[in-house]
């Protein structure tokens, strides 16, 4: 069975990870270039840019300007309410997931449907792919607006979290459920390290050779 099911990876690879990876790699190259002649601009287009038309793919840096993006219009402008009503919010910490599972993991946001937004605006999904569930409330040290999008450990541990595995994919066990994030990045990061030491580079991301079992 093992045997079987390295051709089906292998074509995964080849037809569906490498060609996602080269365009986040291109788009990066783009924005590089953007930056240079017109960071304002850039940045002004990027902040305004929503999770329609965003493309699936790794977490990478060109997904660091759009989270930073988010996690400040989420600050800024939580659900459309007030000042007063912003600072009644307490952040709490959500369980997030999709369909398909590639990206599931937790997101801090002031209520279910934020973190919805998030998480999709993150992942690049469409409004509408994501779920979301209540899984504690966050403490009160980590209650500001610069904690809102993914956790930390530390927030994690403090709301009560067991990290079982921190490298990809992380695992967390809380309040008697085990949380494993979606493994999607992992596959990636198994990728490149393939790559990386078909180049004499070793495997720069840690992870293990595919082996048959």
């Amino acid at each position: 069975m093992g045997q079987d099911l390295i051709p089906v990876l292998a074509k995964f690879h080849r037809e569906v990870a490498l060609p996602d990876i080269k365009r986040v790699v291109e788009e990066s190259e783009h924005r590089l270039r953007d930056d240079r002649n017109g960071p304002a601009e850039n940045g002004a287009q990027e902040g305004g840019s929503g999770p329609e038309g965003a493309g699936r793919g790794p977490r990478t840096e060109d997904r660091g300007a759009r989270r930073t993006a988010l996690a400040r219009a989420a600050a800024d402008r939580p659900n459309g309410q007030g000042s007063e009503q912003m600072k009644a919010s307490r952040l709490k910490l959500y369980w997030c997931w999709t369909d398909d599972h590639d990206e599931d993991w937790f997101v801090v946001a002031r209520s279910a449907r934020q973190a919805r937004r998030l998480h999709e605006g993150y992942e690049g999904y469409n409004p509408g792919d994501g779920g979301s569930r209540l899984v504690a409330v966050v403490p009160e040290a980590f209650q500001s607006p610069r904690h809102i999008g993914w956790p930390g450990r530390p927030l994690l541990e403090s709301c009560g979290a067991t990290i079982e595995r921190w490298q990809t994919p992380r695992v967390v066990r809380l309040d008697g459920v085990r949380y494993t994030e979606g493994m999607l990045e992992h596959e990636v990061l198994r990728l490149t390290d393939d790559i990386a030491e078909r180049g004499g580079r070793g495997r720069p991301n840690g992870t293990e050779r595919l082996r048959p079992s």
